[in-house]
C-alpha cells in the first residue's frame, strides 16, 4: 500500500521545452487528485494541494487550474 507520498509538480510540454510548473492560483485538492490520476496513481482517493515546495521555478505552463468533482484526470479540468 502507498501512503504519504508527496511531490512537486513540474513538467515540460515537449522534450525541447524548459521545465515549468503549475501556478498555485486556483489549484486545490480536487486538481491535485486529478493530476495524481493522470500520472497513473489511480488507486489514490484523496490528495492535498500544498505549497510546501514554494512557487514553481520556470514558466508556469498551467494557470487557473480548476477541476470539478467529476473531473478525474487533468485533461478534464479547465486551465489556461
Amino acid at each position: 500500500a502507498h501512503s504519504n507520498r508527496t511531490g512537486l509538480l513540474r513538467f515540460r510540454p515537449s522534450r525541447d521545452a524548459p521545465w515549468g510548473g503549475v501556478c498555485s492560483s486556483g489549484f486545490d485538492d480536487t486538481a491535485a487528485l486529478a493530476v495524481c490520476h493522470s500520472l497513473g496513481f489511480t488507486d489514490i482517493t484523496a490528495a492535498m494541494a500544498i505549497s510546501d515546495f514554494g512557487a514553481p521555478s520556470g514558466f508556469p505552463y498551467l494557470s487557473g487550474v480548476t477541476c470539478g468533482v467529476n473531473d478525474t484526470t487533468l485533461d478534464q479540468c479547465d486551465y489556461r
